[in-house]
């Protein structure tokens, strides 16, 4: 035996002399593939059915054999007792669907589960009683069912953290959960078509709402602790009564994010009198490729303090009509700071940026996220002479 296998394994030997349980949490933190943990099993008898007690796996998609991960879970002695975190991510596959093992359903010990095209078949006698967080992404694949849905919910009394995305809905869909605090849907995106079911949420202790898709319905019936909500309706808006109704139910959100389609249905909302103030916003984010009609849907929130303005859908064929950007006296009278997203340099922004001058009066500062010069935009110095009380910053 030459020097260089004595020196190994004496390394293997020091190794092998540590505790059970550091050897598991320095096996379970391993940043190479799950293969190699297995692999470990060949060490020496003491190794060979160590790592199915590992309490923390996490299947990569370089790991994307079916076959071998339904091995390792099935050999996985820790998932009954021990395992308080699991990931797995599967590349889509035409021919194979992967079901996750009925053993992961009475893994008692689960706090965090993520599944990636890994479809599921829940049983009645679920037992995820300390589940906190549940991640199934591309749940469009694996056809996540209302019925499947509200399995989960009833099994999991704690859960504080649910992301579905991209979601297929073909019927009503409901989320009813006490212990809710994070909600996130992306609906999947069908050939630009709105789903034509209703998305119900009943979520009272919900603190944060993200939504993105095309819906008919979408109905938020109990969110008294919701204190941040993204709505990012993408092509399809909404019937425009379903819209008021969401934004009724949302009223006391400190935080607010709206995509185009939203800032638009606003405009129409106003147009026709249906007028919803939203008082407690305090951080308004808007995607807009109206920019006089998103000006003119301001005054719906009064207590505005920060106003976060993506630009980047507005073209420069697009002109700025004054009628629609007007307006009321009693408008952004707490704004201070305004952030400006937009990769064109044009002076359509001035007429923009002198109606937020106008009628911001605590206004203190215009962040410009563009990377263009200043000096390309014809007039910005003779309008800001006016305004010298407000800081402009260019980022």
């Amino acid at each position: 035996m030459d020097q260089s296998q004595e020196s190994e394994l004496g390394s293997l030997d020091r190794l092998s002399d540590l505790p059970d349980a550091l050897i598991l949490e320095i096996l379970s933190l391993l940043p190479s593939s799950i293969r190699d943990v297995v692999r470990t099993t060949i060490l020496s008898k003491r190794w060979k059915d160590l790592w199915t007690t590992v309490p923390r796996f996490d299947f990569d998609f370089c790991d994307e054999d079916p076959n071998f991960i339904r091995g390792v879970l099935a050999q996985w002695k820790a998932m009954e007792k021990q395992v308080k975190e699991l990931t797995v991510q599967l590349k889509p596959s035409m021919s194979i669907e992967y079901y996750a093992p009925q053993r992961l359903y009475s893994c008692l010990s689960l706090t965090t589960l993520s599944l990636s095209y890994c479809s599921i078949q829940i049983e009645e006698n679920v037992q995820w009683n300390q589940l906190r967080s549940l991640t199934l992404e591309h749940a469009d694949s694996v056809k996540v069912s209302a019925v499947t849905m509200n399995r989960i919910l009833l099994a999991a009394p704690r859960l504080e953290q649910l992301i579905l995305r991209p979601l297929e809905v073909t019927e009503d869909f409901y989320i009813v959960s006490a212990s809710l605090k994070f909600l996130e849907i992306g609906l999947g995106d069908y050939d630009h078509s709105v789903v034509y079911a209703v998305l119900g949420i009943w979520a009272p202790n919900l603190l944060l709402f993200e939504f993105s898709g095309d819906v008919y319905g979408i109905c938020l019936l109990g969110v008294p602790s919701l204190t941040t909500a993204t709505l990012d309706f993408i092509d399809e808006p909404p019937p425009l009564e379903t819209f008021y109704q969401l934004l009724w139910s949302i009223r006391h959100v400190t935080d607010l994010t709206l995509s185009d389609v939203c800032t638009q249905l606003l405009h129409e909302m106003k147009e026709k009198d249906m007028f919803v103030q939203l008082w407690n916003v305090k951080f308004l984010k808007v995607t807009t490729s109206k920019v006089d009609k998103m000006l003119h849907v301001l005054d719906m929130f009064p207590q505005l303090v920060t106003l976060y303005a993506e630009l980047n859908k507005w073209s420069m064929d697009q002109e700025f009509d004054e009628a629609n950007a007007t307006l009321s006296t009693s408008s952004l009278l707490h704004l201070k700071t305004v952030n400006i997203e937009w990769y064109l340099c044009d002076a359509l922004i001035l007429p923009f940026l002198k109606t937020i001058l106008e009628n911001a009066r605590v206004l203190e500062e215009i962040v410009f996220r563009w990377k263009g010069n200043p000096e390309m935009l014809p007039g910005l110095p003779d309008l800001w002479e006016s305004y010298q009380t407000t800081d402009l910053i260019f980022i």
